[in-house]
């Protein structure tokens, strides 16, 4: 099956917002806090003792091979902290996991304008740019950290983020580029997308610098790639909580400059694999 991603209208550049440092997401997060525990609940539920879904590359990853923990290269969004864990070595029913390291892990997604790095798309030549994409590998528990920002959306798609898994580490062979797939195995490693919770999704997109967006449409049913796979969003759908700037400082994630756009969320998700 081919991956439309590309089948996107043109969009614009937003302005920059002068809205006032971190205002509007204290109000969202106070909102929002109480929905986001419910879904995190929910997602925990249904992702508990289950191998992780695969799912498609697509056609927009690289592989740059740069390590590091900040993605952002100072673009404007909400920030995301991404805490991913690696798991394998599973049973069949997805349980007796043990913490998987010096594992690659790959993280790519969009800027806040649905806008992916390193390609020409939409009127945008992002061709020298590398914003959103890194990896990382994998500690003696199996972690990854990332700073990075809520993605934006395009339409066809929810709002998403591209996780690759190579247990070979910097040893694995080079990829070329648009290799599809969604990870197979080989140099492949695991490809699957990543999931936030509606509910934060709704409340961040309705402000600056995503509002100029348009209307996100969350329906499961017409993500092209979920095609109505309840089960599957809800497997791949992150835990997420309000950061403090506790946590951020104690796990290196600053950015070394206010951030106009608030504390943030902090995303966990456990990737269980066979292998």
């Amino acid at each position: 099956m081919g991956f439309p991603c590309r089948a996107r209208p043109p969009s614009r550049r937003p302005p920059p917002s002068r809205a006032p440092a971190g205002v509007w997401l204290v109000a969202a997060a106070a909102a929002v806090a109480v929905a986001v525990t419910a879904a995190a609940a929910a997602v925990a539920a249904a992702a508990a003792h289950t191998f992780t879904p695969q799912q498609l590359e697509g056609p927009f990853f690289l592989d740059t091979r740069s390590l590091r923990s900040d993605l952002t290269n100072g673009r404007p969004g909400v920030p995301l902290y991404l805490s991913l864990y690696v798991m394998s070595g599973c049973n069949a029913r997805g349980e007796g996991c043990k913490p998987r390291p010096d594992a690659l892990v790959d993280v790519w997604h969009t800027d806040s304008r649905g806008i992916y790095s390193g390609f020409a798309d939409r009127g945008i030549n992002a061709t020298a740019s590398d914003w959103m994409r890194g990896a990382a590998i994998t500690r003696p528990d199996g972690r990854v950290l990332f700073r990075s920002v809520i993605p934006g959306w395009y339409p066809g798609r929810l709002a998403h983020v591209h996780v690759k898994v190579r247990l070979a580490g910097l040893a694995a062979p080079i990829a070329p580029a648009y290799s599809y797939g969604g990870g197979g195995g080989g140099w492949r490693g695991f490809t699957t997308q990543l999931y936030l919770p509606d509910p934060l999704v709704r409340s961040v997109y309705a402000n600056p610098p995503y509002r100029s967006l348009g209307g996100y449409d969350s329906d499961v049913g017409r993500d092209i790639v979920l095609a109505g796979n309840a089960a599957q969003y809800a497997a791949l759908t992150m835990d997420l909580w309000p950061a403090t700037t506790a946590w951020v400082e104690q796990h290196g994630l600053t950015s070394g400059t206010p951030d106009r756009w608030g504390t943030g969320y902090v995303a966990k998700y456990t990737l269980r694999l066979r292998a």
